[in-house]
């Protein structure tokens, strides 16, 4: 599971090398349009862990997204990665504040 799963069971490179890789500008229009990533767009790991973190948009139900700012999920899938690459840092925290306008931290 997305939620629970090490980062090298999911994308088979570790935390910081995950961490260091770009967010394909086509993967990042389609966050901002807050559509799910198409796999076609998806080049680097880091565009398949935001793929994972737009899932967030899909949510229908409010009991859903009640749960998902109760346990912090949003915040806890970006923070799981040290971000050295500091675009991709940047771009974690357009991220993050998009989420929150969505109300969804």
């Amino acid at each position: 599971m997305k939620l629970e799963d090490s980062v090298e069971t999911l994308l088979d490179v570790s935390p910081e090398e995950l961490g260091s890789m770009e967010i394909s500008a086509d993967v990042m229009d389609q966050f901002h349009n807050h559509t799910s990533i198409l796999s076609s767009t998806r080049k680097t790991k880091m565009d398949y862990w935001l793929s994972y973190i737009a899932y967030f948009f899909d949510l229908n139900f409010e009991a859903t997204r009640d749960i998902i700012r109760e346990e912090d999920y949003v915040n806890q899938r970006i923070d799981r990665i040290p971000y050295s690459n500091m675009e991709t840092a940047k771009s974690m925290e357009e991220v993050r504040a998009e989420l929150a306008r969505e109300n969804l931290l």
